[in-house]
């Protein structure tokens, strides 16, 4: 069972990656990213590790590099490190739940001026928040399970739907 937490910076993917390790009576397996892909093969490496996981096996991921590669890659460095069109990414992650952390504009725009970022992200911020926007509407359209939080509300409604995508999925043994 995998389930991604994905959004630009400053959107509460850490700080939910955090409650969800704390609240959850789950054992799973929390994988969080260090920056970008430094190339195609680390981007190749990382995507071979989790399909290897067993599904019996919660993995939560603070960012999957796959869905954020398509964000930031083509805004940062013009261009994407992989090839992948969106259905073969719907397929990838039809098992999945990917949660989109998007809260509204001005508090992301709060949330980013609050860390370190990587150059060119606070300049490009707006286009990443639309790219992701897109991206994850895109997503749905494929069969991917997409859910939208927002950390100015309380967490508990995407807590439960986590503990029920994981009841789910162990019922199901995937």
């Amino acid at each position: 069972m995998l389930i991604i937490l994905e959004g630009s910076d400053g959107s509460g993917k850490t700080s939910l990656a955090n409650r969800i390790r704390k609240d959850l009576d789950e054992y799973m397996l929390l994988l969080r990213s260090s920056g970008p892909p430094r190339h195609v093969g680390q981007l190749a490496d990382v995507i071979g590790m989790l399909a290897s996981i067993p599904y019996r096996i919660p993995v939560v991921t603070d960012r999957n590099p796959v869905i954020s590669e398509s964000v930031y890659g083509p805004i940062i460095r013009e261009k994407c490190m992989h090839g992948l069109t969106l259905e073969q990414m719907g397929r990838m992650f039809r098992h999945a739940m990917v949660i989109h952390c998007r809260p509204n504009y001005s508090a992301l725009a709060d949330g980013v001026r609050q860390e370190s970022q990587m150059e060119g992200v606070v300049l490009n911020h707006r286009a990443i928040v639309k790219a992701y926007d897109d991206l994850m509407g895109q997503l749905e359209k494929e069969g991917v399970y997409i859910k939208r939080y927002d950390y100015t509300g309380p967490p508990q409604l995407i807590l439960d739907s986590i503990k029920t995508f994981i009841r789910k999925g162990q019922q199901h043994g995937r």
